[in-house]
Protein backbone atom coordinates (compact mmCIF):
# COMPACT_ATOMS: atom_id res chain seq x y z
CA UNK A 1 0.00 0.00 0.00
CA UNK A 2 1.51 3.29 -1.10
CA UNK A 3 0.34 6.44 0.65
CA UNK A 4 1.13 9.88 -0.67
CA UNK A 5 0.74 12.98 1.42
CA UNK A 6 0.05 16.22 -0.38
CA UNK A 7 0.22 19.73 1.02
CA UNK A 8 -3.12 21.29 1.79
CA UNK A 9 -3.07 23.89 -0.94
CA UNK A 10 -2.25 21.24 -3.56
CA UNK A 11 -5.50 19.43 -2.84
CA UNK A 12 -7.58 22.54 -3.59
CA UNK A 13 -5.72 23.38 -6.80
CA UNK A 14 -7.40 20.52 -8.70
CA UNK A 15 -10.97 21.60 -8.01
CA UNK A 16 -11.42 25.31 -7.44
CA UNK A 17 -15.09 24.88 -6.49
CA UNK A 18 -14.31 22.54 -3.59
CA UNK A 19 -14.77 24.14 -0.20
CA UNK A 20 -11.67 24.21 1.94
CA UNK A 21 -11.69 22.04 5.02
CA UNK A 22 -11.52 23.39 8.54
CA UNK A 23 -7.86 22.41 8.84
CA UNK A 24 -7.03 24.10 5.52
CA UNK A 25 -8.89 27.20 6.67
CA UNK A 26 -6.94 27.43 9.92
CA UNK A 27 -3.64 26.79 8.15
CA UNK A 28 -4.44 29.55 5.63
CA UNK A 29 -5.42 31.94 8.41
CA UNK A 30 -2.18 31.15 10.27
CA UNK A 31 -0.12 31.78 7.12
CA UNK A 32 -1.91 35.10 6.51
CA UNK A 33 -1.42 36.11 10.15
CA UNK A 34 2.29 35.32 10.00
CA UNK A 35 2.64 37.25 6.73
CA UNK A 36 0.87 40.27 8.25
CA UNK A 37 3.04 40.07 11.36
CA UNK A 38 6.21 39.89 9.27
CA UNK A 39 5.08 42.88 7.18
CA UNK A 40 4.35 44.89 10.33
CA UNK A 41 7.76 43.96 11.76
CA UNK A 42 9.45 45.00 8.50
CA UNK A 43 7.64 48.36 8.54
CA UNK A 44 8.65 48.98 12.17
CA UNK A 45 12.27 48.17 11.35
CA UNK A 46 12.14 50.48 8.35
CA UNK A 47 10.75 53.30 10.52
CA UNK A 48 13.52 52.76 13.10
CA UNK A 49 16.19 52.94 10.40
CA UNK A 50 14.65 56.10 8.95
CA UNK A 51 14.48 57.70 12.41
CA UNK A 52 18.13 56.85 13.10
CA UNK A 53 19.15 58.25 9.72
CA UNK A 54 17.22 61.49 10.31
CA UNK A 55 18.75 61.80 13.79
CA UNK A 56 22.23 61.35 12.32
CA UNK A 57 21.56 63.97 9.65
CA UNK A 58 20.25 66.40 12.25
CA UNK A 59 23.66 66.34 13.93
CA UNK A 60 25.01 68.28 10.97
CA UNK A 61 23.69 71.81 10.71
CA UNK A 62 23.37 73.03 7.17
CA UNK A 63 22.31 76.54 6.37
CA UNK A 64 20.43 77.06 3.20
CA UNK A 65 22.49 79.12 0.76
CA UNK A 66 20.94 82.35 -0.31
CA UNK A 67 20.67 83.55 -3.85
CA UNK A 68 23.68 84.95 -5.68
CA UNK A 69 22.70 88.60 -5.28
CA UNK A 70 22.54 88.41 -1.51
CA UNK A 71 25.83 86.52 -1.38
CA UNK A 72 27.53 89.26 -3.39
CA UNK A 73 25.94 91.99 -1.28
CA UNK A 74 23.89 93.58 -4.04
Amino acid sequence: MQVQYYPFDFSTSQNKNRRESEQEYFMRMAREFEAARALKSREETKQKIKAAFVAALNLFKFKRTQNLESLLGR
